[in-house]
């Protein structure tokens, strides 16, 4: 299925809703401004909601300024390919993966989205590469381990393999703008094998946000890490990445300013082939954040 350039704005609690598409292709399309009579959040709502589906393309659209999430993939979704696009200003989540298994999520924008630019909940297996996150409300990236389990191979619904890679996340007021989370108190981040390398990190100041990173810690709860340097002593994670505390790092047009650039130069990581491929570049390129530039 193919749906090329359509236009969804101002429906009921759903924009679109797709169950078992498997081999959708959703481009250059506007999803915006959809459940404005504020229907509740769960279990459907917003800008669109693809569920049971395989091998979904979804690349150069809008999702902009639903009220609740702009896309959300949700029971069994599978090999998901998510490049290209700009959630903005939707009052929960840009983009929501839950109950899947295999996304590439590359090249996108995440912009004052009011919850998460990202939110991942009960899902494996999702390389995050080439993005841009500036000013989510709450979170730039949550997440998120719960209760549920299940016996689907497809979806076993525990939070494993996520890989954080190129990003540049312009953090919110949130006080976990980036958050991994176990709510069991069973697992550890690095259990879940949640690995974060070659991102630019930026904050107001040292103590805004308060904190840079909410980590899950097992029976201890969640852990808080203030500084990059803790992040990485307790976790691994972060060796090659940046954190940048005061002037924006981002222009209007959500680019790298050239202080910027020059100050994270020799961060970015070599993109790998499939990912490279998603995005249209050439393996092996290095560069931080969205590639190409925020669709109008």
């Amino acid at each position: 299925m193919r749906l090329n350039r359509i236009t969804l704005s101002k429906n009921g609690a759903l924009g679109l809703a797709l169950n078992t598409a498997d081999d959708l292709s959703l481009t250059s399309s506007s999803i915006q401004a959809n459940n404005l009579e504020l229907f509740k959040e769960a279990p459907v709502s917003g800008g669109a909601k693809i569920t049971r589906s395989k091998r979904v393309m979804i690349s150069g659209n809008s999702f902009d300024q639903n009220q609740t999430a702009g896309l959300w993939f949700d029971n069994w979704a599978q090999d998901i390919t998510v490049v290209g696009n700009r959630f903005s200003e939707n009052g929960a989540s840009g983009l929501e993966l839950e109950a899947l298994s295999k996304a590439v999520v590359a090249n996108n924008y995440f912009i004052r989205n009011g919850k998460a630019g990202l939110y991942i909940i009960d899902a494996n297996n999702i390389s995050v590469w080439n993005n841009t996150f500036n000013a989510n409300k709450m979170y730039s990236v949550r997440i998120y381990q719960d209760s549920r389990r299940s016996s689907n191979p497809v979806a076993s619904l525990v939070v494993r393999d996520i890989s954080l890679r190129n990003n540049v996340l312009a953090y919110g007021t949130g006080g976990c703008p980036y958050l991994v989370d176990d709510t069991e108190l069973k697992v550890t981040g690095q259990t879940m094998r949640v690995t974060s390398e070659g991102n630019a990190y930026h904050r107001a100041s040292s103590t805004s946000p308060a904190n840079m990173v909410c980590w899950a810690n097992g029976p201890s709860g969640r852990i808080s890490f203030k500084t990059l340097a803790a992040f990485r002593a307790a976790t691994g994670n972060g060796m090659k990445s940046t954190l940048t505390e005061g002037a924006p790092i981002l222009t209007g047009a959500h680019q790298l300013t050239p202080a910027a650039l020059a100050s994270t130069s020799s961060v970015a990581l070599p993109i790998p082939g499939p990912v490279a491929s998603a995005i249209g570049v050439t393996a092996n390129t290095r560069k931080l954040g969205a590639i190409t530039p925020m669709i109008k």
